[in-house]
């Protein structure tokens, strides 16, 4: 089984034999190998970091000179473009996803795009739209049920359907609870989990020996996996910090991918179980989180049924599990429903894009 190491780091520094000296960091992709020639590697995602800066900041100066009456509002912009930069100027101005959340919650919003064909939009309506979003998304952020140490993780923008002149845009909010004062955390070799560790497979029905812990495997496995894989803790990064762009989100229902070795699926999908198998010890839980890791890492990337639709350089952001019951006709379904985020991580200096804050602080 296949093993990863937690938070790499290239740490590149340039120096001139000048009077200015400057300092650049950009840390590697989880999900690719390491270059033999590092310099140009650091250039190349610094470059497309600039151009991806200039696009957002261009993006958000459209709408501002739109709302000032400064420029026409009636041209037409390529749809896929359009939702990249609403998506982009959001997340990069609203969003935490470097934070780490202890606590998920997963809203889906839905909105109308009025469209000139199958392919453009008027440049106004994509202004409608994203003042549309900044409101609702405001709204359900604040009534998400969390209170103390909230914080909006992000959002991904999808297409559905067109239908009479309007394409439904779905819209899918993360936010959380931050885990404060990270101190990090060292994976003994057999796994995290250790003798003790037993829980009850989802619906937060607790552990072993205490059902009313509201908690679950599902839970305990999704934390542990953000803990050690998830982005980096938010800090204090002096003058930088990171944008992600180009977010996925991959659904799985657990029943996706078989592992032949463990004569299993890679994720907990159990048709027709015994009670006994509800309840997943801590060498179950290793199993369990060394396979997601797997999937998340592996599997997932370069599955040609979601990698078409990813970043050429995808990040994992962050995972959610869900531990479900349903019927399937006279079948009984105990799963781990998942969710993946991916997106691609550019640092950046904070002068690049000033406007970074809570969005109930907006």
């Amino acid at each position: 089984m296949r093993r990863y190491l937690s938070k790499k780091r290239i740490l590149i520094i340039f120096s001139f034999l000048v009077a200015l000296a400057s300092f650049v960091a950009c840390k590697k992709d989880k999900l690719t190998e390491p270059s033999s020639n590092e310099r140009s590697v650091l250039e190349e995602v610094c470059n497309t970091s600039d151009k991806i800066v200039e696009r957002i900041r261009n993006f958000d100066y459209r709408l501002k000179q739109m709302k000032q009456g400064i420029c026409r509002d009636d041209y037409g912009v390529n749809i896929d473009s359009a939702l990249w930069d609403i998506e982009s100027l959001f997340n990069a101005s609203f969003a935490f996803p470097d934070r780490v959340y202890i606590e998920k919650k997963k809203q889906e919003l839905s909105f109308k795009l009025k469209v000139s064909d199958s392919r453009n939009v008027m440049m106004k309506d994509v202004s409608e739209l994203y003042d549309d979003i900044i409101v609702s998304v405001r709204n359900a952020y604040r009534n998400d049920g969390i209170v103390i140490d909230k914080s909006l993780m992000s959002i991904v923008l999808n297409k559905g359907k067109i239908i009479s002149g309007e394409l439904e845009v779905k819209l899918l909010l993360f936010t959380g609870r931050v885990l404060q004062n990270n101190v990090g955390m060292k994976s003994e070799s057999s796994g995290p989990f250790q003798e003790g560790d037993c829980w009850y497979f989802g619906e937060y029905g607790g552990s072993c020996d205490d059902p009313d812990i509201v908690y679950d495997a599902a839970k305990a496995l999704e934390d542990m996996i953000n803990f050690n894989y998830g982005s980096d803790a938010y800090r204090d990064a002096g003058n930088n910090r990171c944008i992600y762009v180009g977010m996925k989100n991959i659904s799985l229902a657990g029943n996706e991918y078989w592992n032949a070795e463990l004569d299993d699926y890679y994720i907990y999908y159990k048709v027709n179980c015994p009670d006994s198998l509800l309840y997943i010890d801590y060498k179950e839980l290793n199993k369990y989180y060394y396979n997601m890791v797997d999937v998340i890492f592996d599997i997932v990337p370069n599955d040609s049924k979601y990698s078409s639709v990813m970043s050429q350089n995808p990040n994992f952001v962050e995972v959610s599990i869900d531990g479900m019951f349903s019927m399937d006709g006279k079948n009984t379904i105990h799963n781990h429903n998942t969710d993946i985020i991916y997106g691609s991580k550019h640092v950046i200096k904070k002068s690049q894009l000033s406007l970074h804050v809570d969005l109930l602080e907006y």
